[in-house]
């Protein structure tokens, strides 16, 4: 099964939208279960990313989206909270420091690998190693710093939401 963008429609294609120099929004229509908007920053030393996807072949496809915009590669990857659909296909950006919350790595490690609960109807997770999915660098002072790009994240709420 192909990992590219223009190959996944159902339920509709996912885009790639720049929203301001350097930042581009990954948005996966509908938005429904275990399909999530993300998005990236690119910059001279690499791109920062703004979570990973659920599935094996939704992670491949936003990586080529990523790869589409910059040959540059994902040094970090920013998870905004827990959910799987925001950190399953953490273990695709293996080069990567994930950075999160304090809470976001033992929320993950609570919940489990990606797994039939029978809420869903079965999705493909793919080959996906729950391991590497959860090796945060916990921050408290909610910084992440590449080179001369810094990304300052805020914790809002304490429930994760979407």
């Amino acid at each position: 099964m192909s990992s590219l963008p223009s190959d996944i429609t159902v339920p509709g294609r996912p885009e790639v939208q720049e929203v301001s120099a350097g930042v581009y929004a990954y948005i996966q229509p509908d938005g429904t279960w275990w399909i999530n908007n993300t998005g990236f920053l690119t910059g001279p030393q690499g791109v920062i990313s703004i979570d990973s996807c659920a599935t094996h072949r939704r992670t491949r496809a936003y990586q080529a989206a990523i790869a589409g915009i910059t040959p540059a590669p994902v040094r970090t990857v920013v998870n905004t909270h827990h959910h799987g659909d925001h950190t399953f296909g953490n273990c695709l950006f293996p080069a990567a420091a994930i950075v999160g919350h304090e809470n976001t790595r033992a929320e993950a490690l609570a919940f489990g690998p990606p797994r039939d609960l029978g809420i869903w109807d079965g999705p493909d997770w793919g080959e996906l190693d729950p391991g590497p999915a959860v090796r945060h660098v916990h921050r408290r002072d909610r910084r992440a710093r590449r080179g001369p790009a810094r990304v300052r994240a805020a914790r809002r709420n304490p429930r994760p939401y979407h």
